[in-house]
């Protein structure tokens, strides 16, 4: 939902997207009525979850995203595209499934 993203627009393929570290412990969630989005880097100071929808990071190998330290990347349902690199200080794959043709460092 674009009122969700800064400036009103969904980011696209070649956004590269920061999450900055918001006062208190929260956790952004990409559902499935987010869709199907595509992003070139995501780098979070934030817990994500994906619950629904297929969310894929990166087009190619030099495409990096990092979540920082303390942070957990959760994948609870839909579809985590990985390909460029993932750096994900905690991951959790509970449901649903990771594919891609890059690399998973957790």
């Amino acid at each position: 939902m674009a009122t969700n993203w800064l400036g009103g627009v969904v980011p696209t393929a070649n956004a590269v997207v920061s999450i900055p570290d918001f006062a208190g412990n929260i956790t952004i969630t990409y559902s499935a009525s987010a869709g199907d989005s595509s992003i070139k880097t995501l780098n979070s100071f934030e817990n994500f979850s994906l619950t629904g929808g297929t969310f894929t990071l990166g087009g190619a190998m030099t495409d990096i995203s990092t979540f920082g330290t303390g942070t957990m990347f959760t994948v609870n349902g839909g579809m985590l595209g990985v390909n460029g690199i993932l750096n994900a200080n905690t991951l959790a794959l509970t449901s649903g499934s990771i594919n891609g043709t890059g690399n998973v460092n957790a």
